[in-house]
């Protein structure tokens, strides 16, 4: 079985239809960690019998963490809220884990059509590729043994993806499945796209030269809106 773990907060406009086409699926155990969201996020996940909801302090390290240790899955898969995944996503990931690939992500698409975003989904996957750096938003998947061997995400504010990708490329390499998901361009069209991503790069090399996560998430919040 396959454990799918959202951290959400404030997410009522997207979980809906997330969840909706989780449901259908058979084989899955759906698992929502909100981190104290205000809006009506809880109200629509208990409208799912099937959805497992469960609370935890803010923060997508933290929230995965409690997620996957209620999960039953031999097989957790992270996924944001915005995500709409192909229809053959979760075979190819079982199968992929069955032949030995103990971890990787799906190759991304956007819901935004143009050459920018075009360039971001390949460069995106590229990288998961050659460097085996999977993001939050490629839908990360990971035996549930090797999850724990290396203790899973890190409780930091921002870049626990980049930060679990590095422990987990030193066991082996990440494999990145034919099977797509889309994510939402929502913080690209309202940010403007390349002053976004200049700004996230900018903080991922911060990241690597040693800065705080901590500090990297106030100089991410600085004039900078996700709604």
């Amino acid at each position: 079985m396959i454990s799918i773990i959202i951290p959400t907060y404030n997410e009522e406009r997207v979980i809906g239809q997330l969840l909706t086409s989780l449901i259908s699926v058979p084989s899955l155990e759906i698992i929502v960690s909100d981190g104290g969201s205000q809006d009506s996020t809880q109200k629509i996940c208990e409208g799912f019998a099937d959805v497992k909801f469960i609370s935890q302090s803010l923060g997508r390290g933290a929230q995965q963490n409690a997620g996957a240790s209620v999960a039953t899955g031999d097989i957790l898969c992270f996924l944001h809220a915005d995500s709409v995944l192909g229809t053959n996503v979760f075979c190819t990931m079982q199968r992929t884990v069955e032949q030995g690939r103990q971890w990787g992500c799906c190759t991304l698409s956007f819901d935004a059509y143009s050459l920018f975003f075009t360039y971001l989904a390949w460069i995106s996957t590229m990288r998961a590729k050659v460097l085996s750096v999977c993001l939050g938003d490629q839908g990360i998947f990971c035996s549930a043994d090797l999850f724990w061997s290396v203790g899973g995400f890190p409780l930091y504010p921002l870049m626990e993806d980049l930060d679990f990708s590095k422990r987990l490329r030193k066991i082996s390499r990440a494999k990145v499945i034919s099977g797509r998901i889309m994510t939402s361009a929502r913080r690209f069209t309202q940010n403007g796209p390349w002053r976004t991503l200049l700004k996230m790069q900018f903080l991922q090399l911060l990241f690597h030269l040693g800065v705080s996560p901590n500090k990297l998430a106030v100089i991410y919040s600085r004039g900078f809106k996700y709604e």
